[in-house]
């Protein structure tokens, strides 16, 4: 019986075997058969289209057939090299027209360029704000025909594909056809080395003084986490940056940069009538970033400035006395920085952050003049002389009733005694944010000792917990638990071959 078995299973094992080989042998195809010869006509086909394309209008070409996210300029003569186009500068049979956006114009372009853009904010180059881009470049090429007739017509955008196809449409489209794209457009490196900027500057000095005024407003594109340890009174802050590294380039930073955009579409008045003065960590990268993002919204150039040196400048560098109020609220419990709290007593232990020190400068009433006032200033400074250990190699943050006078008053006093790593608490109690976190002086001294009790359970839990667990090292009943279990095992198996 069982030799029977065996060969039958050999038996199917071999016509199983001569099965596949016959399909195999059907689904052969030699290299002379029909798909080759359709394959060879169709390469054959589009091979003549590129060969022939003359690109006049109605006929069939190749770009009919190639999506427009992927066309490509078949014929040679429809390109410059970044070389030639910088050669051509000063050529008055040229025209370089940056069809980049007016913010990528504004930070870097070939010199006598002509701005017309087809991308709108963001490179976006579909949609309507882009549409009324194209407009806008008709319009002006319709108005202004002694600009662009009997001249070749150089197009820059930011790789040499998608703004180049775009605005060689339109100008065809016009009766344009001796137009040529740059290859590689503003990546080129031939041609990044040529860009020349148009920037407004303020020196530090100038702005240090304007630092207040109605019609400037100051604007911070530094990190936020640079931003909160220390900045001018009143300035508004829109990243550009990462907040750790200082890339513009990375994810965070773009994130951020659609944050600002979106601010600057939805606040139109904070910007309106003002003089922006900008403020990054150099007065380079982040101040160029920002004055692209405000010329893409509108914001005309002439009232942007970029501040000087940026925040290393040393007059700027000395008014970046500011901190936020979250800022502040993050101090909280951190043994590096101390929360200095200068406004009257009374008015401290009605309410004051967590842990904050109480040294007045205001005598009751919030007066900050005369007598009474002066006497507080020398207990003041006597306090500091006395307790070192206070105040030393830590960071200070003042609150006072509106980030005003008595910080004023208290940063002076400290810098007598030579501590100048003070910073004011912008807003000082008024703010919001501040007073949400405030507790008073009674509710301080019930929290402390509350925290002490519920040590006290805290540890008496975890020594029960702790004893009915053994600890390691501790083999003793580990080794009873595996002698029970092997017992029971030896008797189970008993049981089972007795009952067999």
């Amino acid at each position: 019986m069982k030799k029977k078995l065996l060969m039958l299973l050999l038996a199917g094992v071999l016509v199983f075997s001569n099965s596949m080989l016959v399909l195999a042998e059907e689904s052969t195809v030699s290299p002379t058969e029909e798909g080759t010869d359709a394959d060879t006509t169709n390469n054959t086909d589009i091979n003549t289209d590129i060969n022939t394309d003359t690109n006049t209008p109605g006929q069939d070409s190749i770009n009919d057939v190639i999506p427009n996210d992927i066309q490509t300029y078949g014929n040679t003569n429809d390109t410059v090299t970044g070389k030639e186009a910088v050669d051509a500068i000063n050529n008055e049979t040229v025209l370089i027209i940056d069809v980049r956006t007016s913010g990528s114009y504004v930070t870097g372009h070939l010199k006598g360029s002509l701005s017309l853009p087809v991308f709108a904010a963001g490179n976006v180059i579909e949609g309507a704000e882009a549409e009324a881009l194209w407009t806008a470049f008709n319009s002006y090429v319709q108005s202004n025909p002694g600009t662009f007739t009997g001249k070749d017509i150089y197009v820059l955008c930011n790789s040499g594909s998608r703004g180049a196809q775009k605005a060689k449409e339109l100008l065809n489209n016009l009766g344009y056809t001796n137009v040529f794209t740059i290859v590689g457009g503003a990546k080129d490196e031939t041609i990044q080395a040529a860009f020349i900027t148009e920037y407004n500057f303020v020196d530090g000095v100038t702005a240090a003084n304007e630092i207040g005024a109605a019609d400037k407003l100051f604007l911070d594109v530094r990190g936020n986490s640079v931003y909160a340890t220390g900045h001018l009174k009143g300035s508004l802050s829109l990243p550009v940056f990462n907040s750790v590294s200082n890339s513009v380039d990375d994810a965070e930073a773009l994130a951020n940069q659609t944050a600002f955009t979106n601010y600057v579409k939805t606040n139109p008045t904070t910007f309106a009538g003002k003089d922006i003065y900008i403020l990054c960590n150099s007065g380079s990268r982040g101040a160029q970033k920002a004055t692209q993002l405000l010329v893409d919204q509108g914001i005309s150039q002439k009232n942007i400035f970029t501040i000087k040196g940026g925040a290393k400048d040393t007059n700027i560098k000395a008014k970046l006395t500011y901190v936020s109020a979250d800022a502040a609220i993050n101090a909280i419990g951190n043994k590096d920085i101390l929360l200095l709290d200068v406004r009257a007593a009374s008015v401290y232990a009605a309410g004051h952050l967590k842990g904050s020190l109480s040294l007045p400068v205001f005598a009751e009433g919030n007066v900050i003049e005369g007598a009474e006032a002066e006497a507080l200033w020398a207990s003041f400074t006597a306090y500091v002389k006395s307790n070192p250990s206070t105040f030393g190699n830590k960071t200070i943050y003042v609150l006072c009733n509106s980030g005003s006078r008595g910080a004023v008053k208290a940063t002076e006093l400290l810098h007598n005694e030579g501590y100048t790593n003070v910073f004011t608490i912008e807003g000082g109690a008024k703010n919001e944010s501040i007073q949400a976190k405030f507790i008073t002086t009674e509710q301080e001294q019930q929290a402390n000792q509350n925290t002490g009790t519920t040590t006290d359970k805290k540890s008496s839990v975890t020594v029960a917990t702790k004893n009915s667990v053994p600890e390691t090292g501790d083999t003793s009943q580990t080794f009873m638990y595996l002698l029970l279990l092997a017992a029971s095992s030896v008797i189970l198996v008993f049981r089972k071959r007795v009952a067999r």
